[in-house]
């Protein structure tokens, strides 16, 4: 995916601190979840961190050396508290308090402080807890790039803001993974199209923290290095409708023809036989991922396939830019690239019926994995789960947030150091890029 506003002197940063953290050590980092009830008050929530705090806090002594960094998502429902500063103090405060015998010298910490659409996924349902996911580590290790300033948002609050993982690498592959979620609309909760700050905040002698400064981002790398296992797991309830199919006729993120027992059929051909009965059995409609069929002649059968495979901001347009070049490549006579080049394959899929898909049940269990990663239901459109407003769960180890949006995925390679005439920095090749947005869908370390 590419953060254009991102220069490419801090991706190739980035890339090294893949390369040097990821894959040669683990990082020094502790996360925690708290889940709570919307309902929930911030002096409950204060009183259960600090009884977490004081009960690893031999373990905290062993691991708070060079610890400055702390990044805090929260669900929609407490947008507000992170916007409150003396909620932002008393949470800090509670927070670090038992690292403050073994910092010394009180440094400065530095907060990365953001709202997601919720926390790890309920299975099977697929709804996000609500409440805090917390890390905190060394600022440099943690979250690379904190205050670059091509990643703020300057006074705009319209921009749509991302926070970006960098974590273990998919099975089969070798390098990493990035997974990109984009932030809640906040715009009914503080007039933000989303939130996401940066902030410094100085530690006295006595252990209060207060503001230094405060300012909006639009992105954010955060490493998510998971210690226990080697590669990035996944589950997305898909099933298959078709064989894959071989692309042969297509333009852009445009499918004319696709290739069925050896013959160049309409790309939706297939689809228009099978879809009406499965809207029929389901007695509701789907939500399909591609658009198009009918017409005639040339225009006959072509399937629109949704071109959004990373995330860009709303002045970035990829999809003109991609079918720009698949037309110029056209009229070129070179080879064609994009989602609907000829050579490519296609598979149809939708989703199983139902939200009672009995499930393996090692994925019951999200809240034991360090890392989880997930794709929100609209929660306009289903039942709220009803939770106890005065049960709170500090959960130490996890760190999980969940998008409404889905999640766009990057392939990173091995990142090879080539010095050149140029000064150039680096180059790596065979990345890949990918949009997963089926709801109840997770990644996790």
């Amino acid at each position: 995916m590419r953060h254009r506003i991102v220069s490419q002197g801090i991706c190739a940063k980035v890339h090294r601190f893949y390369t040097r953290q990821i894959r040669s050590q683990s990082t020094v980092s502790q996360r925690l979840t708290i889940t709570a009830s919307p309902k929930a008050t911030q002096r409950h929530i204060l009183n259960e961190l600090s009884k977490h705090a004081s009960k690893v806090t031999g373990q905290t002594h062993h691991d708070a050396t060079g610890t400055n960094g702390v990044a805090i998502l929260a669900s929609k429902d407490f947008t507000n508290w992170l916007a409150d500063e003396n909620f932002m103090s008393a949470f800090l405060e509670t927070l670090f308090k038992p690292m403050a015998t073994v910092q010394a010298n009180h440094p400065a910490l530095h907060v990365l402080s953001g709202i997601t659409d919720g926390l790890s996924l309920r299975q099977p349902s697929g709804e996000p807890r609500s409440g805090f996911s917390v890390l905190c580590g060394p600022t440099d290790n943690i979250l690379p790039g904190l205050w670059a300033k091509e990643s703020f948002a300057g006074t705009s609050q319209d921009k749509v803001s991302c926070v970006s993982f960098v974590t273990n690498p998919l099975n089969g592959n070798t390098g990493g993974l990035e997974i990109t979620l984009p932030l809640a609309n906040t715009v009914f909760q503080n007039g933000r199209r989303s939130t996401l700050y940066a902030s410094r905040w100085d530690i006295s002698n006595e252990g209060s923290v207060a503001l230094r400064t405060r300012d909006p981002k639009i992105s954010q790398w955060i490493a998510a290095k998971g210690e226990s296992v080697d590669h990035t797991s996944s589950a997305i309830s898909l099933l298959p409708l078709t064989p894959p199919r071989k692309i042969v006729a297509g333009l852009g993120n445009i499918v004319r023809q696709v290739e069925v027992d050896g013959s160049a059929t309409p790309a939706s051909k297939e689809l228009e036989a099978i879809m009406p009965g499965i809207f029929e059995e389901r007695a509701q409609p789907n939500h399909p991922g591609v658009s198009g069929g009918g017409g005639w002649g040339l225009k006959q059968g072509l399937l629109s396939i949704d071109p959004e495979t990373s995330f860009s901001l709303p002045d970035q347009d990829d999809g003109m830019e991609m079918f720009i070049r698949s037309f110029t490549e056209r009229e070129s006579g070179e080879p064609a690239s994009g989602l609907a080049a000829p050579g490519s394959f296609l598979l149809f899929c939708v989703e199983p019926q139902g939200m009672d898909i009995e499930r393996p049940s090692s994925q019951q269990h999200l809240l034991t994995k360090a890392w989880s990663f997930g794709v929100a239901p609209d929660l306009d459109h289903m039942p709220r789960h009803v939770s106890d407003p005065d049960h709170i769960e500090v959960i130490g180890g996890h760190f999980g947030i969940s998008s409404e949006t889905g999640l766009f995925l990057r392939a990173i390679p091995e990142f090879v150091e080539i010095s050149n005439n140029d000064g150039g920095e680096g180059i790596s090749e065979g990345s890949f890029t990918t949009k997963v947005n089926v709801p109840g869908a997770y990644f996790c370390v």
